[in-house]
């Protein structure tokens, strides 16, 4: 399991299904000034006008714009407008990711665009929109907030039951829930990235290339499944050929199996530094999700007790590295016991082999609050017969995960 079920509320779990449409998953953004980005024009298919972009004021060399999208990840549609304005991705600016599987809206910087081409882009999936002028770019974590507005499907219980249940959940968590993160952290579709990190740690980096690459899932195509085959008996060679041409970090892995089966390292050293950290710190967020399942396992819950480090009035837990301290306290040890019981010694923690991705350790809370959290409507669904939708809307801190908040309400 990637996430104990150690709930942190008491009410019965309202089962359903999230994600079963894009428009199931809104997400906008809300600055720190209290500016909230809107998903409209591709959600409700309104007609699309062309980006009017106003006259740059001298020194303002960062034109900002609103980007909506859907079905798509943020890393991808930075690179997708990259490339149509033939520019670096590293002109792109955004505060943060957002889900693929939504309707996303969120602020974006272009440093001295090409405005002829800018004026050019439309894409389907892709809207640009609001354009200014600023003499700042937008960096990672410059924002305070997302907004969610989610519609869970398929919740088969009568509607007065769907409602209590509801309205008490929303009483339960007015002093927050427990802060686990949430399934895509570990990799949505394929839950690999904290075995991969767990096996780059023990210096298995064949493992951890092999479970990359070969590790099957329902949910993929045909044909991907077919590659993963071939890299599961490493038939390097058949796999390159028969992954997809979007399997770019599959492809150059698998350019440098073919020439050397063992240069597994080197391999790993295909991906993107942001990737391979990925895996390192997903390792890390299966530990912190394993101390709050414990801490509520063993009644110590997650309010604050007298040996707790605090971080703005809350308690925290470790994000595990190789200069993590552990109290001599009863939470001390058990926050060093999820790392004993993984078979991982802390020295580990430092990889000297790939030493690019080791990580230090941090604290970080262990209650997550949801802010306006309001139950818009109770439905019948037009999607599943005798079953009814429930839509909710409510704001998370940059971040928090909204699939935190979902785990905790649905139950599954």
């Amino acid at each position: 399991m990637i996430i104990n079920a150690n709930y942190s509320t008491t009410t019965p779990g309202l089962n359903g299904k999230i994600k079963t449409l894009y428009k199931d998953f809104i997400v906008s953004e809300i600055d720190f000034n209290g500016l909230e980005t809107k998903v409209e024009c591709l959600i409700e298919l309104k007609e699309r006008q062309k980006i009017r972009i106003p006259s740059k004021p001298e020194k303002f060399d960062y034109l900002i714009l609103e980007m909506e999208k859907m079905n798509l990840d943020t890393n991808e549609a930075i690179r997708r407008i990259a490339n149509f304005l033939k520019t670096s991705q590293k002109r792109i600016g955004f505060a943060g990711m957002k889900d693929k599987r939504a309707f996303t809206c969120q602020k974006i910087s272009l440093w001295q665009p090409n405005l002829d081409l800018l004026e050019k882009f439309d894409a389907k999936i892709i809207y640009l929109k609001n354009p200014c002028w600023s003499n700042k770019r937008i960096e990672v974590g410059e924002l305070k907030a997302n907004k969610f507005e989610i519609t869970i499907r398929k919740i088969n219980k009568k509607e007065n039951e769907i409602n209590e249940i509801i309205n008490e959940f929303e009483k339960q968590i007015q002093d927050g829930i427990a802060n686990y993160f949430g399934m895509q952290r570990f990799g949505g579709i394929r839950p690999i990235t904290h075995l991969v990190g767990k096996k780059i740690i023990q210096r298995k980096f064949d493992e951890a290339v092999m479970i990359y690459l070969s590790e099957l899932f329902e949910k993929e195509p045909e044909d991907v499944r077919q590659a993963r085959e071939f890299c599961k008996q490493k038939d390097f060679k058949n796999a390159l050929r028969t992954f997809p041409k979007k399997y770019r970090f599959e492809k150059a892995m698998l350019n440098v199996l073919v020439k050397d089966e063992n240069a597994w390292i080197e391999a790993l050293r295909q991906l993107p530094l942001q990737m391979r950290l990925l895996f390192v710190h997903a390792f890390q967020s299966y530990l912190f999700n394993k101390i709050i399942s414990k801490r509520i396992e063993t009644k110590i819950g997650i309010k604050p007790n007298k040996d707790d480090v605090l971080i703005d009035g809350y308690a925290s837990a470790s994000l595990i590295g190789y200069d993590t301290e552990f109290p001599d306290t009863e939470i001390g040890k058990l926050e060093k016991s999820v790392l004993d019981e993984e078979g991982i010694s802390q020295k580990e923690l430092f990889i000297s082999e790939m030493p690019e991705m080791s990580c230090k350790g941090i604290r970080k809370q262990i209650i997550l609050k949801v802010f306006d959290f309001k139950l818009i409507a109770v439905e019948p669904d037009e999607l599943n017969e005798n079953a009814f939708k429930a839509r909710i809307s409510f704001k998370l801190n940059k971040g928090d995960y909204a699939t935190t908040v979902l785990d905790e309400l649905i139950k599954t």
